[in-house]
């Protein structure tokens, strides 16, 4: 139900991505904002003498750092890391081609994280979304549900129907009609057997015969 339209879902988010991309945006705020009382707090706490992109997750941490740093592999995936490691390279470089009154503020600007999906590499929770959908795809192909070619669906989507009738097409192929035999597997208490012949078991396809 979370894939686009096109790859036959209905566009709802996944509960799991989309806390790992929130939780991936709270991890930015610390890096975008290092001198804020909570990302001062959590460097005493867990990196004193490291920067947020090495930290652990360190011993008796909290519920929120061990969350936060679930969302570890989004993070980084995404940011193109904090650029102040590039500063001792650049510096000459700089140096070399302006002076030293235009030099520092390139250089402020290059030590900063930026979030390489994102117009002007501000971070986005859309971004992040799709970035933890596109990452367990790639590590796990069959955690993603296997549907008709996008042409399929980008036209039945587009048919000059009623909505509730495109829904139930849609529902009649992944065999999600409430069913007796589709109930009764969801532990409902529910008779299987077809309410007009009393024989076949109400299965989706039997209804249609």
């Amino acid at each position: 139900m979370y894939l686009p339209k096109e790859e036959g879902g209905l566009v709802f988010r996944s509960l799991v991505h989309m806390n790992l991309a929130l939780l991936a945006k709270q991890a930015w705020r610390l890096v975008e904002d290092p001198g804020s009382p909570l990302a001062l707090a959590y460097k005493t706490r867990y990196f004193p003498d490291t920067n947020f992109w090495d930290a652990t997750i360190g011993s008796a941490p909290s519920y929120t750092w061990r969350s936060i740093l679930q969302s570890r592999e989004v993070r980084d995936e995404g940011a193109n890391g904090s650029l102040g490691m590039a500063i001792p390279f650049a510096y000459g470089k700089i140096h070399g081609g302006v002076g030293p009154e235009d030099a520092f503020p390139i250089l402020e600007l290059l030590d900063r994280a930026f979030w390489k999906d994102a117009p002007g590499g501000k971070f986005e929770v859309k971004s992040a979304y799709l970035l933890s959908r596109r990452m367990a795809k790639e590590k796990d192909p069959s955690s993603m549900p296997n549907s008709p070619t996008s042409g399929f669906w980008k036209c039945m989507w587009k048919w000059k129907l009623p909505p509730k009738v495109r829904h139930f097409l849609w529902r009649l192929y992944f065999n999600s009609l409430p069913t007796g035999v589709n109930m009764g597997s969801r532990g409902m208490d529910i008779q299987e057997m077809c309410f007009f012949c009393g024989k076949s078991g109400n299965e989706t396809m039997h209804i249609f015969q």
